[in-house]
């Protein structure tokens, strides 16, 4: 059975389109972006930020950014999974950014756009481990 619930900061009546569910876990990012519109791979004056996740899942995330961000900006982004010592490398594009709670940061959600399989696939095996330890410790998976 899906779930009809809106996603948290995404606009106003925006039903949620996540095909994934997502996993509530801190883990550090690099996201690097462009200020123009140029594709990533022409574009070389890029700018770059460390952020943690808030959630997590095989399709995208959510993290606290320190920069404004637009809807539609293309990011390219590594992610550092700590269980099983990896950094995967992906590129996203950003869906929507609201003010944090936290001043001068910004709740930010992606969508994964381009990953290698390799990569998925050690981010799926990331959040089956993540779920099955969280499981053990008598958390909800």
């Amino acid at each position: 059975m899906e779930k009809n619930n809106r996603a948290k900061g995404s606009g106003e009546g925006v039903k949620e389109r996540r095909k994934e569910p997502r996993i509530k876990v801190e883990i550090r990012v690099r996201v690097k972006f462009f200020p123009s519109d140029r594709p990533l791979q022409n574009n070389k004056k890029a700018q770059q930020f460390w952020a943690f996740t808030l959630e997590l899942s095989a399709g995208g995330l959510r993290i606290l950014a320190p920069y404004e961000l637009k809807r539609g900006q293309r990011t390219e982004m590594e992610l550092f999974l700590p269980t099983i010592r990896k950094v995967i490398t992906l590129e996203a594009e950003v869906c929507w950014q609201r003010p944090s709670l936290i001043g001068g940061l910004y709740e930010t959600g992606v969508e994964f756009k381009t990953i290698s399989p390799e990569d998925r696939l050690s981010l799926m095996e990331f959040i089956y481990l993540h779920k099955r330890m969280k499981i053990k410790r008598g958390g909800m998976g």
